[in-house]
């Protein structure tokens, strides 16, 4: 069984590996706007380890119309809860949609910032993304998107990340 190729169905295990960059530290060298000197440091010496997310789950796979779509559900730490979420990859453009006791609509285009709001049980939040890169790899059983982007939440930046979704089939 081939992705993409006559079955518009196919059943596919889908890995999602989501990495929150170490802070990076910051040296100041100083200018006339009054920061501090040359050496200065904010922030910590030692950022700390990336935090890493990995999930796995059935889903599916099927193309309709040039446009590609994974569509999973997963589970939420923590709770008994399950969401849905959709991504369509559209030539080089990759939206996520996330519908459950969390859901967003995300889209992410290389070069570009789009805001969109990010809802919880907890409140509603606008969420911004400014894609920095996006690949993605099509083979025959499997496809395999990496997406560096940096995020905000109600117009902060609150970390920069990096996303790989492969969807091979089962």
């Amino acid at each position: 069984m081939f992705i993409g190729y006559g079955n518009m169905n196919d059943k596919v295990r889908v890995t999602v590996r989501s990495i929150q960059l170490a802070a990076q530290e910051t040296v100041y060298c100083g200018d006339a706007c009054g920061s501090p000197g040359q050496g200065a440091v904010n922030g910590a010496a030692d950022a700390g380890p990336d935090n890493v997310i990995e999930a796995a789950s059935s889903g599916n796979y099927r193309e309709v119309n040039g446009k590609e779509y994974i569509k999973y559900h997963e589970e939420y730490e923590g709770t008994d809860e399950t969401g849905t979420t959709l991504i369509r990859i559209d030539g080089e453009t990759v939206e996520v949609v996330k519908k459950g006791p969390v859901s967003a609509k995300m889209l992410f285009q290389q070069g570009k910032k789009t805001i969109t709001c990010y809802q919880t049980p907890f409140g509603s939040m606008h969420m911004g993304i400014f894609t920095r890169k996006i690949d993605i790899v099509r083979e025959p059983e499997k496809r395999i998107i990496e997406i560096d982007y940096s995020l905000e939440l109600n117009y902060e930046h609150v970390s920069d990340n990096r996303i790989y979704i492969e969807a091979a089939v089962q």
